[in-house]
């Protein structure tokens, strides 16, 4: 297998904002119990210097993991749509990373905060990119994704040009640094402002059409409103990925794969974090069977 100028460790993207902040310590978690060699780069929008400072010696102290922080300009965000309540104006921040990362990274992995690693993960990353920008999974609301609204977005979507999700993606630096531009990438945001759906997720796919190589399911596996899975589909599964508002810590959202989740929280200490959120989960459900009752559902 090719050698890279990045000795062969892992180069892993987030960008948070306080919500998420917390949620990406156990992804990570999670990432380096497969995973031994990965380097950490954030990309900062709003968070205080103090956030920053604790979070970073969480992950030397807990998975030993060096993190490097990248202040990001913000007024590349002032115009940029939110078109999901539930998702922050930091996910923008995969779209410039090529711009701000250094220069002698030529390939690094972005991973969404909801997602849990399961197996190692180094083959799929340093995999030849076949002059491809970006190796991504095909998302499963392809289908859902209507003639009228690819036309409206610019995407033509069929056999050899697929709609991926961008919560998991390996970003080809070193093609897309020169390939794009911030304006190009800024203009498109600007112009579709009013037309997409899921935020830059559409953004990605519109930008990289064409130029993208597929994973299989395995590497990004969504859990939409999911209940069970074969066990031999699991021992290929390499993330799960909590995708749409189907988040484990939610009580709402509670499912058979939460557990994958909230063992990685007991792992790295929260366990009375666990316990709390089984009493408000139970609550929860007896005041929810009350109310349908009542209402005689």
């Amino acid at each position: 297998m090719q050698e890279y100028n990045n000795h062969r460790h892992m180069n892993v993207l987030i960008s948070a904002d306080k919500k998420y902040l917390s949620k990406y310590k156990t992804m990570l978690y999670s990432l380096k119990k497969y995973n031994s060699d990965f380097k950490v780069y954030f990309l900062n929008k709003s968070l205080s210097s103090r956030k920053i400072k604790k979070f970073k010696k969480y992950l030397k102290k807990k998975i030993n993991c060096d993190c490097v922080v990248i202040d990001m300009d913000e007024t590349l965000y002032e115009k940029l749509p939110i078109n999901i309540k539930r998702i922050s104006l930091e996910t923008y921040s995969r779209l410039f990373a090529q711009f701000c990362l250094p220069e002698e990274l030529d390939r690094i992995m972005w991973l969404d905060a909801d997602v849990i690693c399961l197996k190692n993960v180094e083959d799929i990353y340093f995999q030849e990119f076949d002059n491809k920008s970006i190796i991504g999974t095909i998302d499963i609301s392809e289908e859902r994704v209507k003639a009228e609204y690819q036309d409206k977005i610019g995407l033509d979507l069929g056999e050899k040009h697929h709609y991926i999700n961008a919560g998991i993606i390996i970003l080809n630096l070193k093609k897309i640094r020169d390939t794009t531009t911030v304006k190009s990438i800024l203009d498109l945001c600007i112009q579709l402002k009013d037309s997409i759906k899921f935020q830059d997720q559409d953004i990605i796919n519109v930008l990289y059409k064409g130029d993208m190589k597929y994973e299989t399911k395995y590497f990004n596996y969504p859990l939409f409103y999911t209940e069970t899975i074969e066990e031999k589909e699991l021992e290929k599964v390499r993330f799960f990925h909590f995708v749409e508002a189907e988040k484990p810590w939610r009580i709402k959202s509670h499912n058979a794969f939460s557990k994958y989740w909230w063992d990685i929280e007991i792992e790295r200490g929260n366990r009375i974090k666990y316990y709390s959120y089984l009493v408000i989960r139970g609550i929860y459900m007896g005041i929810r069977k009350i109310y349908l009752k009542i209402r005689g559902i």
